[in-house]
């Protein structure tokens, strides 16, 4: 019973010390992107943490990760919109293979597993959301990521449009 009511309190516990007390250090990169922590947690509490760069406006929306010929491990694009929309994304000019994983505040929506480089079909899970964290491709199962996990993130500096 005090197992159960422990395992209980980290679950609570561990996304409200990431939403109060985490804070990233919202340093740009060369391309000109604020980056940021986002933290994946599951139902069991396990945590995978990666290292994004920020698109939280029409220009960055747009370049997104085109022109990248590779993508460090455990580290991605989170794309952000003000408005919650069913949200399509595709794979112009984009060399390496993803994994996109539709987000809604917390909520995971659904994901596309292995979009193909450079395919101009529109990728969507058709639910309203206003986030995408675009990861390697293998990236989802390598981590057995499902919709009942959890997103975490929280930066300053950076205006969503």
């Amino acid at each position: 019973m005090i197992k159960k009511s422990l395992i209980l309190i980290a679950i609570l516990l561990v996304p409200l010390a990431y939403a109060v007390g985490y804070q990233s250090p919202n340093v740009a990169t060369a391309e000109g992107f604020p980056t940021a922590k986002v933290v994946l947690i599951s139902p069991a509490g396990k945590e995978v943490v990666v290292l994004v760069e920020i698109a939280a406006n029409y220009d960055q929306r747009k370049l997104g990760l085109m022109n990248r010929s590779s993508m460090a491990k455990r580290t991605g694009m989170l794309f952000l919109w003000k408005k919650k929309k069913i949200r399509k994304l595709w794979m112009k000019n984009t060399f390496i293979p993803l994994d996109m994983i539709f987000i809604n505040d917390q909520a995971i929506l659904g994901f596309v597993n292995n979009a193909s480089p450079h395919s101009l079909t529109p990728r969507t899970v058709g639910a309203k959301g206003n986030a995408v964290l675009e990861v390697n491709a293998g990236f989802i199962d390598q981590h057995g990521i499902t919709p009942d996990w959890q997103v975490f993130y929280r930066f300053t500096g950076v205006i969503v449009e």
